[in-house]
């Protein structure tokens, strides 16, 4: 932890060293690392000189030179810090006893989401019960969340996660245009990470969801568009007493009314 530079193979030290923000020049000695290694290289977390079968003593001496000579940006540092927290124990025990009766948080999105979000919405499950089933590609992904972290004021986009910090689920709240007497109109959509799916979360989820945008507009209107055949959200919707308002060909129209 006092240290300004190491020198690493890229197993499990690589992580122990991002935690303690510790930049590191790494040489892979196993196959399993390369990749891994490459990828850290690219997101700017480590310097990755290569395998060792392929790296003698002068490259290193050279890359040695190179940051000594350059100095170690602050923000090389915070980037090691950023990727890893110390909190993963945490959460994968948090993961294996995940149950209806967890206790849930929810948070604000923030742009270190943008990947998670993107994983979830580009799920074979949730693309087969979305309205428009292609994948969704990341220049497309990152343009829609910017504009959404941008233009707060249209809607309410939230993470919901265990009090360990596992993150479970995305909730957004997109303002319509109309009004519903003197109430404020919301389309719901939701989407729940894989680990997060089959074991009762969604009725929860949505149901915190609901009660914080209650507690910020005291009388809203909130409408949910279902295919026909997602027939899990259609039940989680009639349990959550969304009343079904609408049947078209393509779509089943629910809504709910929440007055604080």
């Amino acid at each position: 932890s006092k240290a300004d530079l190491a020198i690493g193979a890229g197993g499990a030290t690589t992580w122990e060293r991002c935690c303690l923000g510790v930049p590191s020049i790494v040489i892979s000695i196993a196959d399993n690392q390369k990749p891994i290694a490459e990828s850290l290289h690219r997101r700017g977390m480590i310097r990755y000189l290569g395998d060792q079968d392929n790296i003698d003593e002068s490259e290193i001496a050279k890359a040695l030179t190179e940051v000594v000579d350059q100095g170690i940006d602050v923000k090389w540092r915070q980037r090691c810090l950023d990727l890893v927290d110390g909190g993963g124990t945490e959460r994968v025990v948090s993961s294996m006893l995940l149950n209806q009766l967890s206790p849930l948080t929810i948070r604000d999105v923030d742009t270190n989401d943008e990947q998670s979000i993107f994983d979830w919405a580009n799920d074979p499950e949730v693309r087969a019960s979305s309205f428009r089933t292609e994948p969704i590609n990341w220049d497309s992904h990152r343009g829609w969340f910017r504009e959404k972290l941008q233009n707060q004021s249209q809607s309410e986009f939230w993470i919901v996660q265990t009090a360990e910090g596992l993150k479970l689920a995305q909730i957004r709240f997109d303002r319509l245009d109309q009004l519903a007497g003197d109430r404020t109109c919301w389309r719901l959509n939701y989407s729940l990470a894989r680990h997060a799916r089959g074991i009762g979360l969604a009725a929860p989820i949505v149901t915190l969801g609901l009660q914080t945008l209650r507690t910020k507009y005291s009388r809203s209107s909130v409408v949910a568009e279902v295919r026909p055949n997602n027939w899990r959200s259609c039940k989680t919707l009639k349990k959550l007493g969304f009343e079904l308002i609408q049947k078209k060909t393509d779509r089943l129209v629910y809504q709910i009314v929440l007055i604080s």
